[in-house]
């Protein structure tokens, strides 16, 4: 371990599903190749009872998020609304649209992870399933080892998701200048500040998904 770090260090994923767990096992894989670091991941109880039937996999710790079954719900619906006349953003933005409710729910379980993992590291490494890893991640942790408590690589401006919707919100004034974070790969360091950061987080997710459909 780098001098740096001073205690329990671990990649940390949130997957449902079969296809979403099989993309988090290889990413997880792919990082004990470097560092070592145990690997977590956050699911469902459906997914979790198939990984207990799997002979092997790479995570050292398995935490259920509040026993529901995020990814049979979301399969279950359609993604999008039946009439073809609207555009995707238009069907997505479809607030009683099933698959819309259920994708709302698992966004929010993600970002619930984050407080999970805190509960048992030091350092946090959020990672997507669908990341790979290909050098040392050591670095990225050493980031939120002093100082900042969470790291994370800055959406690149005109590519932001969440801009127009935040420019529109009168309750948390985000600022047109403000980074948008990838939250692809986030680095979380166990402090007050990061955890009301995930309180806070959770909170404006809610009020800006009601606010936008999304």
């Amino acid at each position: 371990m780098a001098p740096c770090l001073l205690g329990r260090v671990a990649t940390v994923y949130f997957a449902v599903g079969s296809r979403s767990l099989q993309k988090a096992s290889r990413s997880a894989a792919s990082s004990k190749r470097f560092d070592g670091l145990r690997a977590m991941l956050v699911t469902d109880d459906a997914t979790a009872r198939k990984l207990r039937l799997q002979a092997e996999h790479p995570f050292d710790i398995v935490a259920v998020d509040a026993g529901a079954s995020h990814a049979a719900e979301f399969e279950a619906t359609r993604p999008v609304a039946d009439r073809s006349s609207l555009s995707t953003a238009e069907r997505w933005r479809n607030r009683r649209d099933p698959a819309n409710l259920a994708l709302r729910r698992l966004r929010a379980a993600k970002i619930r992870a984050v407080a999970t993992a805190l509960q048992h590291f030091d350092v946090a490494l959020l990672m997507d399933a669908d990341t790979y890893v290909c050098s040392s991640l050591l670095e990225a942790a050493c980031a939120v080892s002093e100082g900042p408590v969470v790291a994370f690589v800055p959406v690149d401006r005109g590519r932001e998701h969440a801009a127009s919707v935040l420019a529109r919100s009168e309750r948390w004034r985000v600022p047109g200048h403000a980074v948008e974070a990838n939250t692809g790969v986030v680095a979380w360091r166990n402090a007050t500040a990061s955890r009301a950061l995930v309180d806070a987080w959770l909170r404006a997710y809610g009020d800006l998904a009601d606010a936008s459909g999304f």
